[in-house]
C-alpha cells in the first residue's frame, strides 16, 4: 500500500517538473487577428460587427462632422496589434481601413463604414407623410365648384396648404394631387398654364408649403396677395429628409408677368426647389432668418408620360445652416419678395435663438415665385420628416 502512494507520488512529481519544463510556445502563437468591440464618441446602439466579411457598421446621429473622429476604443484578439492605432483620428466620412496583426504573423484588413441616423424625437409637422385630403369648395356663378386640399378637415388647424382653390378658379385641373406609391402616399405638384385666364400670372407653379391660401372675394385678386407662407414652430432641428423625383418641364416656357424674370438653371430650363426656413417674425413686418435648409433639383429623375408611380424615386438629407453662412447660394439667402410673408430683411442677431415660424416649400418651378417657370415641370414629394 505504502509503495503504491509513492509510486503514485513520484508520477505526480516527474508530470510537474516535465509540464514545468514545457516552453510557453508549445502550444502555438495566437493566430487570431479579430475586432471584438468598436466605440466612437456619440455613437448609437453598439457597432455591427461581421466576422465573415469583416465589416462594421456604426451609426452616429444626422449632422455629425465625420471628418476628424477620434475612437472612444478598439478591441481586438488577445495578443494583437492594430494599425492606424485607436488613438488616431480618422475620416469616417468615407470607408476607413483597420489592419489587426495576430501574434504569428496572420493580418487581417477591418473596412468601416459609418451611416449617419435620423433621429425624429422632435416637433414634426402634422400630415408629414401628406396621407389626409378633404373636399373644400367655394361658390362660383355656375353653383359651388369642389376641389382637393390637404389636411383633415377645413376647420382643422392644417400645418400644409396647396393653390388648388387657384387653379380651378383659373378653370385649370388642380396642381397638387396626391396619389399612392407602393410603400405610401405621395404628391404630385405640376407648373400649370394660366396664361389665356384674364388677370391670372402666366403660370401657375404647383407648390405644396406651410400656411393658408386665401383667395377672398375679388374676382381678379393681387397673385402675391393669396398664399401666406409660415406656420408658428418654435423647435431647432438639424435638418429635414424627403423622398422625391423630378421631371424639368419640356412645355412653354414663361418669364414672369412682365418678362423680365429668368429661368433657375442657365435661363434655359426649370428646377425644383425643396426647402425649409426657420424664422423670427415679430408680427409687424419685420421678418428675420435663423435657419435655412435648401435643395435645389435640376435633373430629370423620372418621365410622367410612363405612368410609372415607383420610378425614380430618391431620397435626400439636408442638413439646417443657422445664420449667415458661406455655404449657402445666392438663391437661399434672405431677400426682399412682394410676397409680404416672404420678405425677409436678412438674418437674425442671434443664430442660436429659437425660431417662432417655420415655411417649408416644395416647388416644381423654382422661380415660381416669380411666375417664370417651364409648363409641364413635376416634383412628386413624399415622406417629409423634420430630423433632430
Amino acid at each position: 500500500m505504502n509503495q503504491s502512494i509513492r509510486y503514485i507520488g513520484l508520477c505526480f512529481l516527474l508530470f510537474a517538473t516535465i509540464s514545468c519544463r514545457i516552453d510557453e510556445s508549445y502550444f502555438g502563437l495566437n493566430d487570431q487577428a479579430e475586432i471584438l468591440t468598436f466605440n466612437l464618441p456619440n455613437q448609437i446602439g453598439a457597432a455591427k460587427i461581421d466576422t465573415a466579411t469583416q465589416r462594421i457598421v456604426l451609426d452616429l446621429p444626422f449632422g455629425t462632422d465625420l471628418q476628424e473622429i477620434t475612437p472612444v476604443s478598439i478591441t481586438t484578439s488577445s495578443l494583437s496589434s492594430l494599425s492606424p492605432e485607436e488613438d488616431i483620428s480618422q475620416n469616417f466620412s468615407d470607408k476607413v481601413t483597420y489592419t489587426v496583426r495576430a501574434e504569428n504573423g496572420t493580418e487581417k484588413q477591418w473596412e468601416v463604414t459609418v451611416n449617419l441616423v435620423i433621429s425624429e424625437d422632435g416637433d414634426q409637422p402634422t400630415n408629414s407623410n401628406f396621407e389626409s385630403w378633404y373636399t373644400d369648395e367655394y361658390s362660383s356663378f355656375f353653383g359651388k365648384v369642389e376641389y382637393q386640399q390637404i389636411g383633415v378637415s377645413k376647420e382643422s388647424d392644417n400645418f400644409w396648404c396647396t393653390p388648388n382653390e387657384g387653379s380651378k378658379r383659373a378653370g385649370k385641373a388642380e396642381n397638387n394631387i396626391p396619389f399612392q406609391k407602393s410603400d405610401g402616399p405621395a404628391v404630385r405638384l405640376t407648373t400649370i398654364d394660366v396664361s389665356t385666364v384674364e388677370g391670372f400670372p402666366p403660370i401657375a407653379a404647383g407648390s405644396l408649403y406651410s400656411g393658408t391660401f386665401n383667395y377672398g372675394s375679388n374676382l381678379i385678386p393681387n397673385p402675391y396677395e393669396l398664399p401666406t407662407f409660415g406656420q408658428p414652430f418654435t423647435a431647432r432641428p438639424k435638418g429635414f429628409s424627403i423622398s422625391y423625383r423630378y421631371f424639368p418641364g419640356t412645355g412653354k416656357q414663361y418669364r414672369g408677368i412682365n418678362g423680365d424674370k429668368v429661368l433657375p438653371v442657365d435661363d434655359q430650363a426649370d428646377a425644383a426647389d425643396l426647402y425649409v426656413l426657420l424664422r423670427n417674425n415679430d408680427g409687424n413686418g419685420n421678418i428675420q432668418r435663423i435657419g435655412t435648409a435648401w435643395l435645389r433639383v435640376i435633373d430629370k429623375s423620372f418621365d410622367p408620360a410612363n405612368n410609372q408611380v415607383d420610378e425614380g424615386w430618391q431620397t435626400a438629407q439636408i442638413e439646417m445652416i443657422y445664420g449667415p453662412n458661406d455655404q449657402l447660394p445666392d438663391y437661399a439667402l434672405p431677400k426682399a419678395s412682394e410676397y409680404v410673408s416672404l420678405n425677409e430683411s436678412g438674418f437674425f442677431d442671434d443664430p442660436q435663438a429659437n425660431p417662432n415660424e417655420i415655411v417649408v416649400v416644395f416647388s416644381p418651378s423654382a422661380n415660381g415665385n416669380d411666375f417664370a417657370g417651364v409648363i409641364d415641370s413635376e416634383l412628386n414629394v413624399a415622406n417629409f420628416k423634420l430630423i433632430y
